[in-house]
């Protein structure tokens, strides 16, 4: 939208109108078992009739108002034949979907709210807050048949059957309460008042090309899809592709890529950007207002994705303008692709965060993945996050496109980094490296992962020792030991989640070189991007499936010998990599980072409590005295405890 002016009240109603035709047309056109739609054209659209059929149910009469916001808003579904069911009050549904705002999204379509009722009205399991309490549906008509009457009236159920409810509108209850024709209940094809047809799927279908059986596969719905490819051998890859890019769609307003401006909406938390990447059109964040995910996460700004050659072109004249917003409120310096930067390194950043929930809510163990406060698998958080990442990494690669200086810029970082300028002034977030690495030109070797390990681990020493971070004051104490496995061990332990993190990150940029390199030679750029055009952004096929696997064995990872092998860096000897920990003290100090807290005779009394026979220069005693000590540079000086 130019200049993301604020939109008329005509546009947003033309918007909500269309979105609710697409879906009556798709209920209509589409019929699901046991759900009938009957259309009042006198009501211009806004009000409808809803016949259920659930399992070992009479057909049921219900009265759709959709309203003048929907689907931003949940259209209000009352029901008008009697029902004895102790969520149903008089002609009031009680289902969260259509009465509590976090369960309901926008993101819903008219059919699946009708399915989801149909359900609500098929399930024989029963959710109760009170009253009653939980019981079956069974159990409850049993209860009907024995309570008294005041036992009725205060469940709010009838003691008198009701008569026979009949519509005059659709039609509904003319036959004396008898049940409809298999036709009637939304189970067959069209009957008179419903709408409702089948296609017979897949006939004709032949070894065509690919793009070319795109298109001839637009005109199958998802059902018959499934039909051809049970029927046709070797289909089913090219039809989980013709669903997916039918997916790649406004969550909101149900537009395709090829008709609307799509990209994602992106929430700022502290420095930190987080998207669902649920697709969302233009119109619907700027002329429609929505500022919620599917799953209920709010955002701020809106970012258009690559998604095909044609629709970049559509999107990215202000792509810039957007990069930079954010990057402002998000406290990101640098140029607008540093957004980027930061945005890929963050979903790894998070990625290594949930799988460490994951982990530690199956006590140890990986073998259910399952976590039951967000009912999420492994699996299903890795999929999201490769697929996020390399839509990302698509946008990356277009910004470099159309500006080759984000290369140079790249390529400058990644020498100035290995010669030596590796403090925070120089790269305040080592994540960023990584990524640059993915559209750098310039010769990549062990020396780099080395050095941001080295760097890592230098500015992990401040929050290792002090009392904010993992408080162990004690390994600010030199030991003379050659190799001191409590340092080898307790250091790891104190950033073992920044050398998780580490570790994705390396997963991932693994996962675009061997991309890169599919054909046996590094391809460029230009090669890259116009891959995933083709393939709408989507990850290489089993790339999920690899990091899952992946991340299980990071989450086993205990040691350092064990992540730099994972970081495919020959691990040293331990003697030479004690002396390689304790020397990140000194630098630590000498950046900046971190002051020395307490004196080695201080720091060798906190020693010995934790290892009695530490190594010690001869004659430094111990020196017994509890302070508050601080290990921030920026902090003044210690403090007694009384």
């Amino acid at each position: 939208m130019a200049g993301d002016m604020a939109p008329s009240n005509d546009i947003k109603q033309t918007l909500l109108r269309k979105r609710l035709l697409h879906d009556i047309a798709d209920l209509q056109h589409n019929p699901y078992p046991g759900i009938a739609l009957r259309v009042d054209d006198s009501d211009a659209l806004q009000k409808a009739c809803l016949i259920l059929t659930p399992a070992n149910w009479e057909p049921l009469h219900l009265t759709i108002v959709f309203g003048a916001k929907y689907p931003l808003s949940p259209p209000k579904i009352s029901v008008q034949s009697y029902v004895v069911h102790p969520n149903v009050f008089n002609d009031y549904i009680c289902a969260s979907i259509l009465n509590d705002r976090e369960s309901y999204t926008s993101a819903y379509t008219l059919k699946g709210i009708c399915i989801q009722i149909l359900s609500f009205f098929s399930s024989d399991t029963l959710e109760q807050e009170d009253g009653l309490g939980a019981f079956t549906l069974g159990k409850f008509h049993a209860w009907v048949e024995e309570a008294s009457v005041e036992q009725k009236e205060a469940a709010g159920v009838l003691s008198t059957d009701k008569p026979v409810y009949v519509c005059k509108k659709c039609g509904f209850g003319e036959q004396s309460g008898r049940r409809l024709d298999e036709r009637q209940s939304g189970t067959g094809g069209a009957q008179p008042g419903f709408s409702g047809n089948e296609v017979q799927a897949g006939k004709g279908l032949v070894a065509l090309p690919l793009d070319v059986l795109i298109l001839v596969c637009e005109f199958l719905d998802d059902e018959e899809l499934v039909v051809a490819a049970r029927a046709w051998n070797g289909f089913a890859r090219t039809m989980k592709r013709i669903i997916r890019i039918r997916e790649l769609q406004c969550f909101t307003l149900k537009e395709g890529f090829k008709t609307s401006a799509l990209g994602i909406g992106v929430h700022i938390d502290g420095k930190m950007l987080q998207s669902e990447f649920e697709l969302i059109s233009q119109l619907a964040f700027y002329s429609l207002g929505v500022r919620s995910s599917i799953h209920g996460l709010r955002f701020e700004h809106w970012l258009p994705l690559p998604i095909s050659e044609t629709h970049w072109q559509r999107v990215k004249h202000n792509i810039n303008d957007r990069l930079t917003k954010i990057g402002l409120e998000a406290r990101i310096n640098g140029p607008p692709v540093t957004v980027i930067y930061g945005f890929m390194n963050d979903i790894v950043v998070r990625l290594s965060s949930k799988a460490n929930d994951l982990f530690n809510h199956g006590r140890g163990s990986m073998q259910r993945d399952y976590d039951f406060r967000t009912k999420s698998t492994l699996s299903a958080v890795s999929e999201k996050a490769v697929e996020s990442y390399f839509h990302l990494f698509h946008l990356l690669l277009c910004l470099t496109i159309d500006k080759p200086s984000v290369v140079q810029d790249a390529n400058n970082k990644l020498k100035a980094f290995l010669d030596g300028q590796t403090d925070k002034q120089s790269v305040p977030n080592l994540g960023h490296l990584l990524t640059m690495v993915l559209i750098a030109n310039v010769d990549i070797t062990e020396g780099l992962t080395k050095a941001i390990i080295k760097e890592t681990i230098t500015r992990n020493v401040v929050w290792m020792l002090d009392s904010r971070g993992q408080n162990m004051p004690e390994l600010s104490f030199l030991e003379t030991d050659a190799i001191s496995h409590f340092r080898l061990q307790k250091t790891f332990d104190a950033g073992k989640t920044s050398y998780r993190i580490l570790m994705i990150a390396h997963l991932m940029k693994t996962t675009v070189s061997k991309m890169a390199t599919a054909s046996g030679q590094k391809r460029n750029l230009s090669s890259l991007c116009k891959e995933l055009f083709d393939r709408h952004g989507e990850p290489p096929t089993g790339a999920a499936a690899h990091l899952t696997d992946a991340i299980r064995q990071i989450q086993q990872v205990n040691c350092f010998h064990d992540f730099l092998k994972k970081m495919s860096v020959p691990p040293p000897s331990a003697s030479l990599f004690t002396a390689y920990l304790r020397q990140t003290l000194y630098e630590s100090v000498d950046k900046g980072y971190s002051k020395w807290g307490l004196p080695q005779e201080q720091a060798l009394a906190l020693r010995l409590e934790k290892e009695p026979g530490v190594g010690r220069v001869e004659g430094v005693r111990p020196e017994y005295r509890r302070v508050r000590v601080s290990f921030f540079p920026q902090d003044g000086t210690r403090m007694r405890f009384t």
